[in-house]
């Protein structure tokens, strides 16, 4: 008996106690339940906008193979040269994929800079920058817009004229194909 009580009023107190911890356990357990599958809906939504974002960039890429092989077909060397030069930077990130290096680096000429793209994700937004403004307009954008090497994280632009941007790639052009001349003979 305790506090003067029988024992039937005891036990009835016992089983509120018990049924009010049974529901505060089954409140807890349907509550991780559902942030549970509130999670897992959420991955799932953030799986489908990958497989969605992967499947435009691979339309894009899809059309712009088909643009330069048209472009290919109705003659030009400049257009063979891009495919060449395509394949080439498929089959080294294939050998840098196999080997585990998968660093890409880029040289600017004239702030001596050279930009290193590591990962997928900064190798797509070079390959959509590339694609949209060209090589050598991404080349002297990177040089000289603020915006562009936001995007790469290069920080504030080192040139400030268009004219010494220019004259550092034709000097570096200039410097490969005289390399290439030597080499050639």
């Amino acid at each position: 008996m305790l506090g003067g009580g029988n024992d039937d009023d005891v036990d009835s107190e016992l089983a509120s106690v018990s049924e009010g911890g049974t529901r505060r356990v089954s409140r807890k357990a349907i509550e991780r339940q559902r942030e549970a599958e509130a999670l897992k809906e959420a991955r799932a939504e953030k799986r489908m906008v990958v497989v969605q974002r992967a499947a435009e960039l691979e339309t894009a890429f899809e059309d712009a193979a088909r643009e330069m092989q048209g472009e290919a077909e109705r003659g030009g060397k400049r257009v063979a040269r891009k495919q060449r030069s395509a394949r080439q930077e498929l089959a080294q990130s294939a050998e840098s994929a196999a080997t585990g290096e998968s660093v890409v680096e880029v040289s600017l000429a004239a702030s001596m800079q050279t930009l290193s793209i590591r990962s997928a994700r900064e190798r797509v937004r070079w390959r959509v920058c590339e694609h949209a403004l060209g090589m050598h307009v991404l080349r002297t954008q990177l040089e000289l817009s603020a915006a562009v090497r936001d995007v790469f994280a290069l920080g504030p632009p080192v040139v400030s004229s268009l004219a010494s941007v220019t004259s550092a790639q034709q000097s570096a052009a200039r410097t490969t194909r005289r390399a290439a001349a030597r080499k050639a003979r």
